[in-house]
């Protein structure tokens, strides 16, 4: 059972037969099936078996997201990274970091809305821009 399974991401299982399952429901038919231990044994194989993937999926999760916010960022300031050239992306990355910095250690931040995560994907925005210009420059 556990090689025919494959975790997609913490929403859905694909199984055997090519069926998308909600993982609740999943979880809930393997410890109907088996008692307890048999269920955890289980369980603890088929997430051995599919960490790559699940990590893969997660990393893909994450970059859409990043993907969304650098396009609606770029709409609303109209392409400034371009006219900055890498400087103005490499300072803005620079800057991203040091509030990483504030708010990793536990410090209050002035701008509260803006959390430690938010800022991450800030910071993996401009690095994504600041890889654009180095490839659309031939630069390696």
């Amino acid at each position: 059972m556990t090689e025919e399974v494959r975790i997609l991401d913490r929403y859905q299982v694909y199984a055997k037969d090519g069926e998308l399952v909600p993982l609740p429901e999943f979880l809930d038919g393997i410890r109907a099936v088996f008692d307890a231990a048999e269920a955890e044994a289980r369980l603890e194989s088929i997430v051995a078996n599919n960490l790559v993937e699940v990590t893969r999926n997660k990393l893909i999760m994450i970059a859409a997201d990043v993907v969304d916010i650098v396009l609606r960022k770029n709409e609303d300031y109209q392409d400034a990274w371009q006219r900055q050239g890498i400087q103005g992306t490499l300072a803005r990355i620079a800057d991203k970091l040091c509030r990483v910095e504030v708010l990793a250690d536990g410090r209050e931040a002035l701008v509260a809305e803006e959390k430690l995560e938010q800022t991450l994907l800030d910071n993996i925005g401009y690095s994504f821009l600041a890889l654009l210009w180095l490839r659309e420059k031939g630069v390696k």
